[in-house]
Parts: structure tokens; C-alpha cells; sequence
């Protein structure tokens, strides 16, 4: 996921990049447009939230909103760095923001059974009964 942001930021700091999708094709296209050719970008965050998430990278959290902030900050950013007198130290501050990749991770643990079931489970004492 970390590593699909990036790529993301560093290809907005190529100039023929930015020049087409940062500064003319806003200017050329009406919102409902930008929004449509967008959709499939917006979606590939989305299907990489699912991933982080069932791999227990992240916490789970409602899926559209959380891409929809995710991936409107990711293009804030990308208009920042665009703008940025150091485009790349810009990068590498912006770039803390995100996941580390190097990290550990844990595997999520399906749930198993009745949740109602497991506290009942837990509650009586072993040995017994």
C-alpha cells in the first residue's frame, strides 16, 4: 500500500506528468470528468485497503471513506509537491506519512465460532464441568 503511494508521488514529480494530469487536464475537463477518469486509480487504493486490511496491516475501518481520505490526500500531496521549491525533500517529508513497509507483520486471526459463544468459553474455568 505504502509502496502504490509512492510510486504515485514520485511519478507526479516527472514534468510531463505533472504538467498533463496536475495542471491541464483539470483545467480542460469539467469536475464530473476528472472525477471519472480518476475512478480506476481511486480504486486500485481501495482494493489495496482491502488487502492491508485483511492482512491486518490496518485497522478495519469503513472502506469508502477511508479511500476517499486516503486517496484525496494522496493527490493533495501530489498538487504540494508540485508546487514545492525541493520537490524531493518535499517527497521524503510527505513520504513519512506513510506506512513503513519494513515493518513486521502480524497475521489477522480469523474469527472462529459464536463471539457470544467464546466469552462463555473464557468465562468458565478450566477443569470443571
Amino acid at each position: 500500500m505504502a509502496a502504490g503511494c509512492r510510486a504515485l508521488l514520485e511519478a507526479s514529480l516527472e514534468p510531463a506528468v505533472r504538467k498533463l494530469t496536475l495542471v491541464e487536464a483539470p483545467g480542460a475537463l469539467d469536475w464530473s470528468t476528472m472525477r471519472n477518469i480518476q475512478a480506476g486509480c481511486k480504486e486500485q487504493m481501495r482494493r489495496g485497503l482491502v488487502i492491508a486490511i485483511e492482512a491486518g496491516c490496518i485497522p478495519d475501518r469503513p472502506l469508502e471513506p477511508l479511500t476517499s481520505l486516503l486517496y484525496g490526500g494522496i493527490c493533495e500531496i501530489a498538487l504540494d509537491l508540485a508546487d514545492a521549491i525541493d520537490q524531493h525533500a518535499a517527497l521524503e517529508d510527505s513520504s513519512v506519512l506513510l506506512p513503513d513497509d519494513r515493518r513486521p507483520r502480524r497475521p489477522r486471526r480469523p474469527p472462529h465460532g459464536n463471539p457470544a459463544a467464546r466469552r462463555h468459553q473464557r468465562s468458565v474455568p478450566r477443569g470443571r464441568g
